[in-house]
């Protein structure tokens, strides 16, 4: 150690005043700390408040259509273009305020059978046959009773029933249907009714006793066609009885043979009167056809009385 040193050495050890160029890193040190203790607040709040949307940047080329380069600015264009886009304030679209949840208006029509007829399960083994579809032109009341007569068969329940019915309607009759107020039907009770109430206009008008009495036999119109036409409208008549039948064919036929047989002996069933009234049919149509040929008689017997000679046989 030489003597220069030896002296500092002395004067520092002896409480000498240090030198001011000594204590600056210390004063630099803590300067430092303070700074460093204010990044970290900033960055602390920076992180805690919400942060807005970035704007999306191109990729490849920017809004002026310049291809970018590697250096992660435009080509001729300052850097400081792509820093000033990080200032522009995000475009956020206008979303409509949704409603809260359970307020969507729920529609009131299209789901007619209630709950309690949806939960119950369908039965697995039941097959659906094949019935004739209803669209709302013919009587409600064939297409109803048909249905209800099979469904038994195949061991379908009420509900089941229900189900299934709908599948059978088409045209106005399955719109009506799915124009109905949602959980109007409980059971196949108040469906039939509702079905039976909508399409009643369509339904066959019951014909009266009147009217059969009014049935008459045309002029020229031949037995077989007076009797179809006649049958067809006593389909219409509830509770028609053998005696009401009888006294109306009595009425009606312009065919003397048969006239006569009706009044002579009046049938006891219709199973009797339909029998007497074809073998006048056949009768009338074998005096009509041009092959048939009348037997001839001995000259000492006397003419015969045709009605007495009908009656007599077909009788």
């Amino acid at each position: 150690m030489d003597t220069t040193d030896s002296q500092l050495h002395v004067e520092i050890g002896q409480g000498s005043t240090p030198n001011p160029e000594q204590t600056l890193p210390s004063q630099r040190v803590e300067d430092l700390q303070a700074e460093i203790e204010r990044l970290r607040a900033q960055i602390r709040s920076a992180t805690e408040a919400p942060q807005p949307l970035p704007v999306p940047l191109p990729t490849f080329y920017g809004s002026t259509g310049v291809p970018r380069s590697s250096n992660n600015h435009y080509n001729g264009i300052p850097a400081t273009t792509e820093a000033a886009a990080q200032d522009v304030p995000p475009i956020v679209p206008h979303v409509k305020e949704l409603p809260p949840p359970g307020t969507f208006s729920q529609p009131s029509t299209g789901r007619p059978l209630a709950l309690a007829i949806l939960n119950e399960p369908y039965p697995g083994n039941i097959h659906i046959p094949n019935l004739p579809e209803y669209n709302g032109t013919t009587d409600p009341e064939d297409h109803l009773s048909s249905f209800e007569i099979l469904m038994p068969l195949i061991g379908a329940s009420d509900a089941t029933m229900c189900k299934i019915f709908p599948a059978t309607l088409g045209g106005d009759a399955r719109r009506w249907y799915s124009q109905l107020r949602n959980g109007i039907i409980n059971n196949f009770t108040e469906f039939s009714t509702l079905f039976r109430c909508k399409f009643y206009a369509q339904k066959r008008q019951a014909v009266s006793i009147n009217q059969l009495m009014n049935t008459k036999q045309r002029e020229g119109e031949a037995l077989k066609a007076y009797y179809a036409r006649y049958n067809t409208l006593a389909i219409g008549v509830t509770s028609l009885s053998v005696e009401v039948i009888v006294n109306t064919l009595t009425r009606g036929t312009t065919n003397s043979l048969l006239r006569a047989s009706l009044i002579k002996k009046p049938p006891r069933s219709m199973f009797e009167l339909q029998e007497r009234v074809m073998k006048y049919i056949d009768l009338e149509e074998a005096l009509q056809d041009s092959s048939y040929v009348v037997p001839k008689r001995r000259r000492d017997s006397p003419p015969p009385n045709r009605l007495w000679f009908a009656c007599s046989i077909y009788t």
